[in-house]
């Protein structure tokens, strides 16, 4: 099983991620685009573990208190994945940072790179133009959870279903 932690996006981002891609077709980009409903923000990124149980005790230890995080509307390239980013954030820093010592803690092995949080709007990326003057609408979202996720094929392609749910501290009451 394919799994990662993430934070699911409000509408207010989805929307302003979807309208990014909107101008990016209407300036010739191709590639493919994020669906809508597979918009998210990673946080950690394990790969193919068959344990999802141990995975969610682990995140079950993490605790933290809701943030407000604020699309900064750049757009950004990892190869031929174009993303946007979020304005810097201590509180978001420090949440991955704590999913990952769990992860260490527990045995639970996760890709290892350094931590920069995006939204992947499109992968296999075709364009000609300058785009650097495309931005995103300002647009902004309360976390008070994160999400442990795995990743599902069909017909239709990659979709994304959730397997678990850890709640802020200060939220623990929507559980």
């Amino acid at each position: 099983m394919r799994l990662f932690v993430a934070i699911k996006l409000n509408d207010e981002i989805k929307n302003a991620v979807t309208e990014l891609q909107d101008r990016l077709r209407e300036n010739s980009v191709r590639g493919r685009y994020s669906n809508v409903n597979n918009l998210h923000l990673t946080l950690a990124f394990i790969g193919e573990y068959d344990d999802p149980n141990v995975v969610m005790e682990a995140l079950e230890k993490v605790r933290f208190k809701s943030f407000t995080l604020k699309l900064n509307g750049n757009i950004g390239k990892f190869g031929d994945v174009l993303w946007t980013g979020l304005e810097k954030n201590d509180d978001l820093q420090n949440l991955a940072e704590d999913i990952r010592r769990s992860f260490v803690e527990n045995n639970i092995p996760f890709d290892k790179k350094k931590y920069n949080p995006h939204i992947t709007m499109m992968r296999k990326t075709l364009y000609y133009k300058d785009i650097s003057e495309i931005k995103a609408d300002k647009a902004e979202m309360k976390v008070e959870s994160f999400v442990l996720m795995c990743t599902l094929r069909d017909k239709k392609g990659v979709f994304y279903r959730e397997v678990g749910v850890v709640y802020s501290e200060d939220n623990q009451a929507l559980e």
